[in-house]
């Protein structure tokens, strides 16, 4: 196993800390556990291994880092091919109503929304994603 994914076991709050605004503390390095693997393509293990253990995403202190968080969270369950998909709207959902400014211009999620909505048999949200999902000019996305 890698080094950067051996899981971290320690206490809750343990080692948290925003010197100079950086967020220092493990729920920082699940977040990059998270962001690494998904660039490795190995994004479901590393979902997994930084999961195991809550993550207390408060403790970022930063609503654009929280956003960010989830917003992979929702990429690595996409990479999952489609089990997981309910899941991936959750956070998909959760990054955007924690700071909707970070994600909703973002190409990355608007593809994630775009792959989700095809994927879908029913349509299983609504809001602001269903308009992304669906090729709103006020989202920015061209229809399918």
């Amino acid at each position: 196993m890698p080094t950067w994914v051996r899981p971290l076991r320690p206490r809750r709050g343990w080692g948290e800390r925003n010197g100079f605004r950086q967020h220092f503390g493990p729920t920082n390095v699940a977040a990059w556990r998270v962001s690494i693997g998904i660039e490795l393509g190995e994004g479901v293990r590393a979902y997994e291994d930084a999961t195991r253990a809550p993550i207390d995403v408060t403790a970022l202190g930063s609503a654009e880092r929280s956003s960010s968080l989830h917003l992979d969270l929702a990429r690595v369950l996409v990479q999952d091919g489609g089990t997981r998909d309910g899941e991936a709207i959750r956070h998909l959902d959760t990054a955007d109503h924690i700071a909707p400014q970070r994600v909703r211009p973002d190409p990355i999620a608007r593809d994630l929304a775009l792959t989700l909505d095809r994927r879908t048999h029913r349509r299983v949200w609504s809001g602001s994603w269903t308009a992304c999902a669906t090729g709103s000019a006020s989202a920015g996305v061209d229809d399918r």
